[in-house]
């Protein structure tokens, strides 16, 4: 299988994980967002949520006789996902891309003994490449996403788009760009890293049970799993930024929260040390479910595309055989 082949895969999986991965997550970050932007409780954002279900701050109990009104109050979990639904999908179809053709080019001269030498150092370091290439190409998404989530405004991504670039120029998209790469540079690198050393884990005991075990049957779940805690690891040490950055995006008056230092210092005077790591436990409740999923797209997706490439590049005499 060529290079651009493998890049090719990489990007049609990338593409299919992120979108799981929006599909699950959306609600976790819809109340992360929300107990960031008001320094609230979980509780206390679920509730405002509930009670602004299509965002015009409407003050109601959830109504649980009307199933109806009911579904509408929860529509409020998933405002502001179209966009990311789509722009995620594209936007890991560039990262996996990135990680993937990066890690070969660094492992391309190695021989079988280096790149086993040499495989965490090499993960680590592809991941942070596509860490820094999300970083630009989240954060304006990202800004987007949080003013829908928070912001009384009615009309379409684009039309709100046009909107910021005629209120606040290009550079009105990349506010937050400063916390967003320390968010993302370095752990995305511990994310692919830790991901891959546990899959290597459990591939490794499926080598000695010789694929007939009970592992083979659960790879599903063990690749779920390894996503899963790839995903804790990588946002345990980075809250504060992401709860900088939410703040810096949130506000539409570029005098307030100019800068990452100065944002830092406003959250920690308002709200203590506390406030810095605001929206921990639902970033780490949520990355559990958006990276299994998020894998476990992105790896049948990836073993689906090779499957075809496979199939198309034999010769007629070869699937009569298989056949």
């Amino acid at each position: 299988m060529s290079a651009y082949t493998d890049t090719g895969c990489d990007f049609v999986a990338g593409c299919f994980g992120g979108a799981c991965g929006v599909l699950i997550g959306h609600p976790f970050d819809t109340i992360k967002t929300w107990q960031q932007k008001l320094n609230a409780t979980v509780g206390a954002s679920f509730v405002h949520i509930l009670n602004r279900p299509e965002g015009r701050g409407n003050l109601r109990s959830l109504n649980t006789g009307d199933p109806l009104k009911t579904l509408a109050q929860f529509k409020g979990f998933y405002r502001g996902m179209s966009f990311p639904l789509i722009a995620n999908g594209g936007i890991n179809s560039v990262i996996y891309s990135v990680y993937g053709s990066h890690l070969r080019t660094l492992e391309s001269n190695l021989t079988d003994k280096e790149k086993l030498r040499d495989r965490n150092k090499n993960v680590f370091l592809a991941g942070m490449v596509a860490g820094f290439i999300q970083a630009y190409l989240v954060c304006p998404i990202e800004l987007l996403k949080i003013r829908s989530q928070t912001r009384a405004f009615y009309g379409s991504t684009l039309s709100y788009a046009k909107h910021i670039f005629a209120s606040e120029g290009l550079n009105g998209f990349y506010r937050g760009i400063t916390p967003t790469l320390y968010r993302d540079v370095l752990p995305y690198g511990i994310y692919m890293a830790t991901y891959d050393v546990f899959l290597d884990m459990v591939e490794n005991c499926m080598d000695i049970h010789k694929r007939d075990s009970i592992f083979k049957s659960s790879y599903s779940g063990i690749i779920a799993v390894s996503g899963s805690i790839a995903g804790v690891l990588s946002w345990l040490f980075v809250v504060p930024f992401d709860v900088v950055k939410t703040k810096m995006q949130a506000e539409t008056n570029p005098k307030i929260h100019p800068t990452m230092l100065a944002t830092a210092v406003e959250v920690f005077k308002t709200g203590g040390a506390r406030a810095l790591i605001r929206g921990t436990k639902m970033i780490l409740l949520r990355s559990m479910p958006v990276n299994a999923f998020t894998f476990l797209g992105y790896e049948h997706c990836l073993s689906a595309c090779h499957y075809i490439v496979d199939q198309m590049n034999m010769k007629p005499s070869q699937l009569v055989a298989n056949s």
